[in-house]
């Protein structure tokens, strides 16, 4: 299963399999219009993590322990830092891409 996580604040994109999405009101319109259907989706609030790198990180945690059988996570809105890439490198394949980057397992 294909999982996205979006740091996006304002995403209007489309989304297949599970959708991880940070809590803003576009967000919330986002998610209620059907685009958060899929089981093992959620919105996620990162205000207790002052740096963004942790909420990276605690959102792909989070993401994988609530969907184990996740093939690839896709972080949209947010770039692979030196930081994500320690902690979760070791989770998978990590590939960088124009708006974020995959994490995917091999």
């Amino acid at each position: 299963m294909d999982v996205k996580i979006i740091f996006d604040e304002a995403f209007s994109g489309e989304a297949d399999g599970a959708v991880w999405i940070i809590d803003t009101p576009s967000n919330r319109r986002w998610y209620a219009a059907g685009h958060g259907a899929c089981p093992g989706s959620a919105i996620f609030q990162t205000d207790r993590y002052p740096i963004r790198d942790d909420a990276v990180i605690r959102m792909i945690w989070n993401a994988q322990e609530h969907n184990p059988d996740w093939t690839a996570l896709t972080v949209i809105g947010a770039a692979l830092t030196h930081r994500i890439s320690d902690k979760v490198g070791g989770d998978g394949r990590l590939t960088e891409e124009t708006a974020g980057f995959t994490l995917s397992r091999p």
